[in-house]
């Protein structure tokens, strides 16, 4: 504690100074997270040491005999090793627990961000020149007669350099330590002598306010602990909710430009700009107007790599070999460009660049992509922006307030996109919820569906049309409905089919059926994980809520298609036992019996959704076989279908899936 915590970590008066003068408007972001980045910063350099002389110590205390009996059975010593090691692990990561949960008091994680661009240009210029001054300094740890204050002066300005280069990224390693007689266990241990000496003194959370810009807004850190008295007092409004957001997801930049890179792709204007000419420059180049990147030898690719390493710096490695590349002949001149866009897309897709003086200022992600983040089409935050703000509309409401079904909409999308590093946004919206207690359902609330018994007659199937049962058997397959428990803990009846654009007809045709409003059938923007790569998706989808269609259709044991336990409906079944008493008195196959009919449509609506068919051309020009096939994760489901269709099939397995 009297090492990490001491008043001495706090950031330099100089480096605070330097912040104040090239970058105010990142003063107080900056001092948060240079608090944040305190306990690695600071420890970490003892980490290597610490963990070798225990485990050391640990290995030491074996004998030569046991020793010798280890040899014997390397599998011995390999778990004999691993339990001694696993069990210093597990001590250190309880003392990095402790000194973790000690440091959030004093600062709120979640307004931890990375450095700008230019903040990192500042940063690293200090790191270069205290590390320099160090070089010198470190020459006088073998001195005995120098007083203990000054002594500290050298360890504290040591250790801070190891929580800048945190900041920046740089790996916690020091150079030369063998030639050192006094290595970085030593120095943190020399702590305790001056704790002894009360030369050291814990800084508090009014240390930590008294560096913060007072003109500026202070990060949440400051009133994190007022927070929870407000959140029930209906004081947070939806603007101020959507900013929120805004600046939650703008944090996360880097992130997404890698999830999303042609999202972030830098346009020629700006890659010209960045290489110091005009607007109009990468465009001539690639029609072919101007040659110039053509000779691989001229000063125009040395002149990039030192605009990319001076404004990246340790993250430039990435663009640097792309333009190794393109001079090795590994692209055409549009692949360079395009590829060297994408990457540096992620660092300067929304920043201004000045071209004659190389100042980059820093943007935002726009409101075009964060509505489609957020809600899954382009315009609609601008919509609700404009109701909440321009009073000269008619649709003017201050106190606008988003439903429930905007909220899960929010909620799907920042999960599937941002995976753990939704959390915050996550919590903002519940700070919402909480806040808002009148929120609706649904926003337009009082538009129902028409038709809310159209499933009514699923318990006397004699009375069932071939068109609800195809549809009940298309909702098993692709359709969504609120779950027992979801609708025990949140009253939420919904019902939702959701498809590709493509399929835009058939997800008409069912909200015409079950008479929901077209307005309320739009389309979206999904992002999703596939195959390790989140990929972009347009679909459409209807969307309601009816207490009383959702009782109809569970009554028949409904499972949607994301449900891990699937069973054939109620009805099916009966229609099945039906079809084979008819098919006795008629002497048919009982498929073609009227109650068989009704069972092989369920079959087609599950099918439409879940199934695929396969064309192949046989030997003569004009013949084809089809053949049909019903996918699944579930091979139970589709064993059971087999059995009780009487489909002669064997069941096979490809990858995850079984298809019959």
């Amino acid at each position: 504690m009297a090492c990490l915590f001491d008043k001495s970590g706090l950031p330099p008066k100089a480096l605070l100074t330097l912040i104040k003068e090239k970058c105010p408007k990142e003063l107080n972001a900056f001092i948060n997270d240079w608090i944040y980045c305190i306990t690695i910063g600071r420890g970490a350099k003892i980490i290597a040491r610490y963990m070798r002389t225990i485990a050391y110590s640990y290995l030491k205390r074996i004998t030569k005999k046991q020793l010798k009996a280890l040899k014997e059975d390397k599998n011995i010593i390999f778990e004999a090793i691993k339990r001694g090691i696993d069990e210093i692990s597990l001590q250190f990561e309880r003392l990095l627990k402790h000194l973790r949960a000690h440091s959030e008091v004093l600062i709120n994680i979640r307004e931890v961000s990375y450095p700008s661009i230019n903040l990192r240009i500042v940063l690293n210029a200090w790191h270069e020149i205290s590390s320099r001054e160090i070089t010198n300094l470190l020459e006088l740890d073998e001195k005995q007669d120098i007083p203990l204050p000054q002594v500290k002066r050298y360890y504290d300005k040591i250790l801070n350099i190891g929580i800048c280069g945190c900041l920046l990224g740089l790996p916690p390693v020091e150079e030369n330590n063998k030639k050192r007689r006094v290595s970085a266990f030593d120095r943190f241990s020399a702590y305790l002598e001056f704790l002894k000496e009360q030369l050291t003194e814990k800084f508090t959370r009014s240390d930590i306010e008294a560096l913060y810009d007072k003109k500026r807004n202070t990060p949440n850190s400051i009133s994190v602990f007022t927070l929870k008295k407000d959140e029930h007092r209906g004081k947070y409004s939806t603007l101020d909710f959507l900013n929120d957001l805004e600046t939650e997801i703008n944090k996360l930049k880097l992130f997404l430009a890698q999830a999303l890179p042609y999202r972030f792709k830098l346009p020629d204007s700006k890659l010209s700009l960045l290489w110091s000419f005009a607007r109009t420059w990468i465009t001539n180049q690639r029609s072919g107007y101007s040659k110039s990147l053509k000779n691989k030898k001229s000063s125009l690719l040395p002149k990039l790599e030192n605009i990319i390493k001076t404004k990246l710096d340790t993250s430039a490695t990435r663009s640097l070999k792309i333009i190794k590349q393109f001079k090795n002949d590994n692209f055409t001149l549009d692949e360079f460009i395009d590829r060297l866009e994408v990457e540096l897309g992620k660092f300067f897709r929304f920043d201004k660049i000045e071209r004659k003086t190389g100042i980059i200022t820093k943007g935002k992600i726009p409101q075009v992509l964060l509505s489609l983040i957020l809600f899954g089409n382009e315009n609609y935050l601008s919509e609700i922006k404009r109701i909440l703000t321009t009073s000269n509309t008619k649709k003017y409401s201050p106190d606008f307030k988003l439903s429930k079904e905007h909220l899960g909409t929010i909620k799907t999308n920042l999960k599937q996109l941002l995976g753990k590093n939704s959390l915050n946004s996550l919590s903002l919206i519940q700070k919402y919820k909480n806040s808002n207690l009148d929120i609706k359902d649904y926003q337009r609330e009082q538009t129902t569906i028409k038709n809310k018994n159209y499933f009514k007659d699923l318990s006397t199937p004699e009375r069932l049309s071939l068109e609800v049962i195809y549809w009940y058997g298309f909702l098993n397959a692709d359709g969504s409905i609120s779950t027992k428990k979801y609708v025990e803990k949140e009253n939420n009846y919904r019902i939702s089919l959701r498809l590709s654009l493509k399929d835009k007809e058939r997800v008409h045709r069912f909200a015409e059926v079950v008479g929901l409003d077209k307005k309320r059938v739009k389309p979206y923007t999904q992002f999703r994980m596939y195959k390790g790569k989140l990929r972009e998706y347009q679909m459409i989808g209807a969307r309601f809520q009816s207490k009383t269609m959702w009782e109809h259709i569970m009554e028949q044991g409904f499972t949607s298609s994301q449900s891990k336990e699937k069973r054939i409906p109620r009805f099916v079944q009966k229609l099945v036992s039906m079809a084979k008493e008819e098919f006795k008195e008629m002497k048919i196959h009982w498929w073609y019996t009227n109650s068989g009919k009704k069972a092989l449509t369920w079959l087609l609506g599950f099918y439409d959704g879940d199934g695929t068919l396969d064309v192949r051309h046989g030997i003569k020009a004009d013949s084809r076989w089809y053949s049909a096939s019903l996918r699944s994760g579930n091979k139970e489901f589709l064993f059971k279908i087999k059995k009780l269709f009487e489909i002669k099939r064997k069941l096979s397995e490809e990858g995850p899936l079984t298809h019959v």
